[in-house]
C-alpha cells in the first residue's frame, strides 16, 4: 500500500476516473480536491498547512504553474502529474514526476492505466467514452469478452459522467465530482458500481430532459466546415450543450463545433470541438480559445470560460475564419 496523498481532479469522468484508477492501484487519498468541468487551477485550493504526496489528474500544468513553483518549495512535497493538455513552458524539478502526453487520441484515464501496465481497461475505457474517445474506448476492451450490453454500459457510464461535471456552478450539476469520486470509491469493478447505485439512472433522466429542451434550437452559424449554437443562459443549457457538441463531433468529423452558453453574469459560457477527422494533423481548439480571456483546453476539445458578451460576435467570425482554412 503506497503512502496516502492529495488527490487533485478534474471534474469531469476522465478526472474522476483516472483518480479512481489510481485509488484502485493502493493509494489511498488524504483529501480530494476537484470541481467542475473548467475549474482547473487546484493547485490554490490546497491547504497551505497540507502534508504527503500530491497526485494531480487531467488539470493543465499551464494554469498552474506558479502554484505549482510554489508547492514544490517545501521540502517534504513530491508530485506526481498524469494529463494531456499543453503543458506550457518546461517545468523540470526532482519532486516532479510527469506523465503529459498530448496526442488527440489519447486521454488521462489511459496515461494512467498505461503506467499501471494496463490493469484497469475498464475504468479506462470509461474514461476515454467520457471524453470522446470511442475508438480508443472501444480497442482497450477489444480483448476483454464484454458484451455490446457491457460495451455500451461503459460508454454511458464515461457520457453522463461527463454530463454531470458542465455547469457555471454546483448549483448547475446533478451531484458535485468529489461526491462522485466517493460514491465510486469502494468498487473495482465499473459493473458492480452501476449495478449497487442509482446515479447513472437519475443522470440519464436529466440529460433527456435537458436534450428535450434543446429541440429546436437554430444555429447562429452554419457552413461546410462549422456549426455553432447561441443557447440561453440557463441550468439545462450550461449542462447539456457540451456533450450536444461532443455528439455532434462524432456524427459531423469532417466540421468544427461550437457551443455558446449564457453565464449568469452576461458572459458566455463556449465550447470548441475541432474537426475529429483531422486528429493531431488539424487545427487545434485549444489555440482557437487560447486567442480569448479565460481559454484553453486540448487539441480535439477546448473552451472559453467567461466570453464578455460584446465580444460574441467578434468569436462567432473567427471561428468560421479558423476553420474555413481545413
Amino acid at each position: 500500500m503506497a503512502a496516502p496523498g492529495h488527490f487533485l481532479f478534474n471534474g469531469d469522468a476522465d478526472g474522476i476516473l483516472a483518480q479512481h484508477i489510481w485509488e484502485l492501484q493502493g493509494h489511498r487519498p488524504l483529501s480530494r480536491i476537484t470541481g467542475l468541468k473548467r475549474d482547473i487551477e487546484l493547485l490554490q485550493r490546497l491547504p497551505s498547512d497540507a502534508e504527503g504526496d500530491v497526485h494531480v489528474f487531467d488539470i493543465s500544468l499551464k494554469k498552474n504553474h506558479e502554484a505549482l513553483r510554489t508547492l514544490l518549495t517545501k521540502p517534504d512535497i513530491h508530485v506526481t502529474w498524469f494529463d494531456h493538455h499543453e503543458p506550457g513552458a518546461p517545468l523540470d524539478h526532482p519532486r516532479l514526476t510527469r506523465h503529459i502526453h498530448e496526442s488527440a487520441n489519447t486521454c488521462t484515464g489511459i496515461i494512467v492505466n498505461a503506467y499501471l501496465k494496463h490493469r484497469f481497461p475498464l475504468w479506462a475505457a470509461a474514461a476515454a467514452f467520457g471524453d470522446n474517445l470511442p475508438e480508443a474506448a472501444r480497442a482497450l476492451v477489444a480483448n476483454e469478452r464484454l458484451s455490446q450490453t457491457q460495451i455500451q454500459a461503459l460508454e454511458e457510464l464515461g457520457f453522463l459522467l461527463n454530463y454531470n461535471a458542465y455547469g457555471e456552478s454546483e448549483a448547475d450539476v446533478h451531484t458535485p465530482a468529489v461526491q462522485v469520486a466517493e460514491l465510486l470509491s469502494p468498487f473495482t469493478d465499473p459493473f458492480e458500481f452501476l449495478a449497487a447505485t442509482d446515479l447513472i439512472p437519475q443522470l440519464r433522466e436529466q440529460f433527456q430532459h435537458d436534450k428535450l429542451q434543446a429541440l429546436g434550437s437554430q444555429p447562429a452559424l452554419d457552413s461546410k466546415h462549422a456549426v455553432a449554437y447561441v443557447l440561453p443562459g440557463e441550468r439545462w443549457a450550461r449542462r447539456y450543450a457540451s456533450s450536444w457538441a461532443n455528439t455532434l463531433a462524432q456524427e459531423q468529423p469532417q466540421r468544427a463545433q461550437a457551443m455558446c452558453m449564457g453565464n449568469q453574469d452576461g458572459t458566455y459560457m463556449v465550447s470548441i470541438r475541432s474537426p475529429r477527422a483531422w486528429g493531431d494533423k488539424g487545427p487545434s481548439a485549444a489555440v482557437l480559445a487560447s486567442e480569448f480571456p479565460t481559454g484553453g483546453g486540448r487539441r480535439l476539445a477546448a473552451g472559453i470560460n467567461r466570453l464578455p458578451a460584446d465580444r460574441l460576435e467578434t468569436f462567432l467570425k473567427r471561428f468560421a475564419e479558423y476553420y474555413r482554412k481545413i
